[in-house]
């Protein structure tokens, strides 16, 4: 009676629309009709068992505001399974809305519950997460329970809230959410997940390189090794699992497909096409390491055949004949064999490295990377005396955001608009006008788009809605249909990059969209400081300064909402730095505008605004009053109203810092206005400046307005 009663006490204050199951040691105990005729909380309590769980989806539902809810859950299950949230997901789970949480005691264990819109419920789907090194999480709905009270078979108290029913509302789930999940529910299997590897590309090619020979040197004739079946299994396991991980890390679906179906063409009775098809979609890796056919069990029981001891010793033969190449004799190998496209000499080469010089994969793919800024540069780079009347000065390619010869971050949310954002900087340099809060204009120039955060697909809509075209940018992004993957920033990427621009002169501003994608499947790691600091130098020195194009990394924000997602130093080792926040009003989210903060500028300095889209899906700023604007565009209104009212021509600089921006920015602006073509102003002397001629609303003499065709032009 005692446990009952503690049930009822933690249940009593759960809401009215939730239903139950009765469980034993977390096992229902009346399985067969729970999900037909689920139980209320009075029914369930009158039933044997020792513990209690509530049931998902539609069986415990609630209506708010007129609109119907399902019950869903978030489910952590040990030490770093908020790291593998973040990583599947895309965010944060500190981010999301405080709600009803219960756990089992054990550490790092907890499961939140959230109402699901009745749109998403037929749309969300249960599934396991893992990731290597990680614990795992579940995203919880459908005919599945999540218990809430009574016994636990390791922890003696049982299950208990941290946050109460009787204090805590189920939150509604927030969009991110939402989205997050939606994703990973397409095309999804409902069978237990995959692990994910998260291996280099380099690692996957030198395995893949050894596929083909292996399938004829030492599992030949198929009929004759594959016997008893479970043999034929293990080796289609082995290259199935092997092709999974080459999708996670590149998108390239079925890598070794073809080769089972070559190897299985030769065995008789166990060939049948239809059926291996079957067979090979039907191979999941297990949520258990220890129940996954890797690829290196293939490797593995290759040494068992004849052939194996005979081939070890005609290579050892030869490689006591042939003399060893040095580290730096392999390094050049290497990239001489990237630079080919010859993806076997690359892998062997690069697996050479690593055993022969005990170098980690990272630190050779950075070696390379320095290699390549060598030949590419011509130059010879040392610590030293900088010669600064040679250092040139920066100058824009997009005035007010994109700067020749260097690296741009601009970072926001989830589902704010960096990529829509940054395709509108595509469309002002295409047309050659300003963007934004700047008026000034620049030379045309045409973009490249790449998409390594998503799929072709993704990006569609934002193409379509904005109205690009290939004349304007060119896209790179991944689509199984034109079988094309992502771009990835490493050797052999950046290889790709150059020689792309150097065909495409007129190819100025790079958006990479994303910097995590980016490096996804490379020996880099985007949280790694020192790594990222290369990185970003090397774009610098091997992309931006040689070509004099520009690049815009975009990035999440961070989970501590200060920054860029990942390393400090994406913001640090960047030239221009931005951030898009979205708009609240009343404490709900201003979905027509966001606020852009440039928080770095060497050249126009710090600035902040608000923004929205016109009808015309141009991109337009909204000026407040507490807000930072076009210092260089506000000048120069300032000085023709001056002219207009006054009839004066010439003025003194210390008149112009009445449009109340800082002394240092007026003054630079002041400068670039005589300097620059799209200026207004030339200088008499010291301190003065008069208005050119052509740009003269009023003169001295008639005191009548001047007809000019830039009258227009400056009412504009």
């Amino acid at each position: 009676m005692r446990a009952r009663h503690k049930i009822f006490e933690a249940l009593k204050n759960t809401p009215e629309g939730l239903r139950f199951c009765r469980t034993w040691d977390k096992r229902a105990k009346y399985p067969e009709n729970q999900y037909q005729n689920p139980f209320t909380l009075e029914e369930v309590l009158e039933m044997e068992g020792n513990g209690v769980g509530v049931l998902l989806g539609r069986h415990s539902t609630t209506t708010i505001n007129g609109k119907k809810y399902g019950l869903g859950a978030v489910d952590f299950d040990g030490t770093d399974s908020d790291l593998t949230f973040e990583h599947h997901v895309g965010f944060d789970p500190a981010a999301l809305t405080k709600t009803v949480t219960v756990t089992s005691g054990k550490k790092d264990r907890k499961q939140m519950f959230y109402w699901i819109p009745e749109e998403y419920l037929d749309v969300l789907k249960k599934g396991e997460y893992k990731h290597e090194g990680w614990a795992n999480f579940e995203l919880r709905i459908g005919d599945h329970y999540s218990m809430v009270a009574g016994a636990h078979d390791e922890m003696p108290e049982g299950y208990y809230w941290i946050n109460s029913p009787a204090d805590t509302d189920i939150a509604i789930a927030p969009l991110l959410l939402l989205e997050g999940w939606e994703e990973l529910s397409k095309d999804r299997q409902p069978k237990k997940s995959f692990i994910t590897y998260r291996r280099s590309q380099a690692d996957l090619q030198h395995d893949s390189s050894r596929v083909k020979r292996y399938l004829e040197r030492y599992y030949s004739p198929p009929i004759d090794w594959a016997t008893p079946r479970e043999e034929w299994i293990k080796v289609v396991q082995a290259l199935r699992c092997l092709s999974q991980e080459w999708e996670e890390c590149t998108g390239i679906k079925d890598k070794h497909l073809d080769d089972a179906h070559y190897w299985c063409s030769q065995m008789g009775d166990y060939y049948d096409p239809k059926g291996l098809d079957k067979c090979w979609y039907s191979f999941k890796r297990s949520p258990s390491e220890n129940n996954v056919v890797r690829i290196n069990t293939f490797f593995g029981n290759a040494k068992k055949h004849p052939n194996w001891e005979r081939d070890q010793e005609i290579l050892n033969k030869e490689n006591e004949e042939r003399p060893k190449r040095k580290k730096t004799e392999l390094l050049n190998d290497i990239f001489e064999a990237a630079l080919r496209g010859d993806e076997d000499s690359y892998a062997e080469d690069f697996a050479e490295m690593e055993f022969r010089f005990r170098r980690k994969s990272n630190d050779i793919a950075i070696d390379l990377l320095k290699l390549l800024r060598d030949k590419f540069t011509n130059k010879v780079y040392s610590v030293g005396e900088v010669d600064m009347t040679k250092v040139k000065s920066l100058e824009y390619l997009l005035q007010g955001y994109a700067i020749k010869g260097e690296v741009g971050v601009l970072f926001a949310p989830y589902s704010t608009g960096k990529t829509s954002l940054a395709c509108g900087m595509v469309k002002s340099g295409f047309n050659g006008v300003g963007f934004l809060d700047e008026i000034r204009k620049r030379d045309k120039f045409e973009s490249l788009i790449i998409m390594s955060d998503g799929g072709a697909n993704r990006f569609k809509e934002v193409y379509d809605e904005l109205k690009l075209s290939p004349e304007m940018v060119s896209v790179w992004a991944s689509d199984n249909q034109q079988a094309i993957t992502n771009w990835k920033c490493d050797l052999r990427g950046l290889i790709k990059l150059h020689k792309y621009l150097k065909a495409n002169p007129q190819k100025k501003l790079i958006i990479i969209d994303s910097v995590i994608s980016m490096l996804s499947g490379t020996p880099f790691a985007y949280t790694n400081n020192n790594e990222v600091d290369l990185i970003v130098d090397f774009l610098r020195s091997i992309i931006c300064e040689p070509l004099g194009v520009s690049i815009m990394l975009l990035s999440h924000l961070s989970t501590d909402k200060q920054g860029s997602s990942g390393a400090k130093r994406w913001v640090g080792a960047a030239g221009w730095v931005a951030e898009i926040r979205s708009i609240t009003v009343n404490e709900n989210e201003d979905f027509t505008k966001r606020k852009l903060l440039i928080r770095k500028d060497p050249i126009n300095g710090k600035r902040v605004f608000d923004y929205k889209v016109n009808e015309n899906g141009i991109f337009v700023p909204v000026y407040n009053s507490d807000m930072k604007g076009d210092c260089f565009g506000e000048l120069k209104q300032f000085i023709q109203q001056l002219n207009y009212a006054t009839g004066r021509k010439v003025f003194e600089k210390k008149e112009f810092y009445a449009i109340k921006y800082s002394v240092s920015q007026v003054d630079k602006q002041t400068k670039a206005h005589c300097t620059e073509r799209d200026g207004i102003l030339k200088r008499v002397s010291q301190g003065k400046y008069e208005l050119k001629s052509k740009y003269i609303l009023l003169n001295d003499d008639s005191k009548g307005q001047k007809e000019a065709a830039d009258w227009d032009f400056w009412k504009n």
